[in-house]
């Protein structure tokens, strides 16, 4: 696939500052995700403190809020809460390496013993290569972060469209 270039915005990129909130915890699920080879290695988000909630609503972040896309096409794999989009968000962001990921993330528990209440969260790395590369030529470009002549798709993040 052959770009026309970089895409350009007026907008200076800057990491969310929820997901920069889980880069440990991102980082530690990935490393577990790239020891599973390919099965799915599961944990859970805990809930926000009030703590943390009231640090982010200052930013003007409800973190308990919806999970709203600034993809051009306003779809996005659902990720529950802003909360819960900022451990997605780091997850990509940490996967240094480049690999194909999955991130689910699955229904609220209560806290159980030690295990604080929060949302069952899943990653495993998929296969790459040319594999990867068939699966996304048989996406359509709403569902593809790049069209075939490179310009954004329906899954390019608008960063005018973001909170932070």
């Amino acid at each position: 696939m052959e770009r026309s270039g970089p895409v350009r915005s007026s907008v200076t990129f800057q990491r969310d500052p929820v997901s920069v909130r889980w880069d440990a915890a991102a980082a530690r699920m990935l490393q577990r995700a790239y020891e599973a080879k390919g099965e799915w290695a599961a944990s859970r988000l805990a809930d926000p403190t009030p703590v943390q909630h009231a640090r982010f609503y200052m930013m003007g972040i409800d973190v308990n809020g919806p999970d709203n896309a600034s993809t051009m096409s306003g779809k996005r794999d659902n990720a529950r809460s802003r909360w819960c989009r900022g451990f997605v968000r780091s997850v990509y962001y940490q996967n240094k390496g480049g690999r194909p990921v999955e991130v689910e993330i699955g229904r609220h528990m209560p806290a159980v013993g030690t295990i604080p209440a929060g949302r069952v969260v899943r990653v495993r790395i998929l296969r790459g290569g040319s594999v990867a590369q068939r699966a996304v030529r048989r996406k359509g470009e709403d569902a593809r972060i790049f069209a075939d002549d490179g310009k954004p798709a329906g899954r390019w993040s608008d960063p005018a469209r973001r909170d932070w």
